[in-house]
């Protein structure tokens, strides 16, 4: 398992960050996007792979 941060600007204009645990990028922008379309707010995202185990 891979840490992965998502990064995505609000529509207030304010940055975020979330943090994912997946087991490969593939796994984690299928994450992220699960995510951005929950919320509906989020234009739209990035993924940036932090560390491995």
């Amino acid at each position: 398992m891979s840490m992965y941060a998502m990064h995505y600007r609000a529509a207030s204009g304010v940055r975020h960050t979330l943090h994912i645990l997946a087991s490969c990028m593939r796994a984690a922008y299928d994450a992220a996007f699960d995510i951005a379309e929950q919320q509906p707010r989020i234009g739209g995202f990035s993924v940036e792979g932090l560390a491995s185990a």
